[in-house]
């Protein structure tokens, strides 16, 4: 899909903490505009947690990302930094990840269903401490949450946390090998003084047509 038009696409995601007396859950919507040859996104949408809703803008340009939420400042960085890489949600990114699985020797199943090409991921199990391809995502993204739970007194080790599921999901177009659609959740459980902290985390994004647009950043973002 690079080296073609850009493409817009719907995003939705769910993640949630539970644990014995109380959780968290938060939700998020967005609208992600990725041109195709130069690379560079646009992401707006909401994050709704607590009872409360926060703006949340992205943009990616030459390979550094730019977050603001709400009216706060704009923060920058490379989008290889692992906090503004949790932030960016880029669907045409799943190609190279599903690239780096083959690489890797993930086992990718391929099914031909209604009009597109389905290739799917999936893990059962593993431990956070577990270095494979198919885990490097969602390790990725749990991490900040892990390390918040050590700060208020977890002291569980990534080998004792526990990969309870993985699904990583791509679909194409038939014909053309574009992305329709993309889907990507997992869960852990990490253990806490006899009991299991249940983290959950799902992303889904559907493609909704070309963006012939260009993307380009707000003034006083540098």
């Amino acid at each position: 899909m690079r080296g073609e038009p850009g493409w817009t696409f719907d995003v939705e995601g769910q993640e949630a903490l539970d644990l014995a007396g109380g959780g968290s859950e938060a939700s998020y919507r967005a609208t992600v505009r990725r041109t195709g040859e130069s690379e560079a996104l646009h992401s707006s949408g909401t994050v709704v947690s607590k009872g409360s809703s926060t703006p949340e803008e992205v943009f990616v340009v030459d390979g550094v990302g730019y977050v603001r939420e709400g009216e706060g400042a704009w923060e920058s960085g490379d989008v290889s930094d692992p906090e503004i890489a949790n932030k960016v949600e880029d669907p045409v990114a799943a190609l190279d990840v599903f690239r780096a699985y083959s690489k890797g020797g993930e086992r990718i199943s391929v099914a031909h269903e209604g009009g597109g090409i389905t290739l799917r991921v999936e893990v059962p199990s593993g431990k956070l401490s577990d270095d494979r391809p198919a885990l490097a995502k969602a390790v990725r993204e749990v991490r900040p949450t892990i390390e918040q739970l050590r700060e208020g007194g977890v002291t569980a080790t990534d080998s004792e946390i526990v990969l309870t599921r993985l699904a990583d999901v791509l679909v194409l177009d038939q014909d053309t090998y574009r992305i329709k659609s993309h889907r990507f959740s997992f869960g852990f459980t990490i253990p806490y003084q006899g009991q299991q902290i249940t983290y959950r985390q799902e992303v889904g994004e559907e493609n909704r047509g070309v963006f012939t647009g260009d993307i380009t950043l707000p003034d006083g973002v540098a």
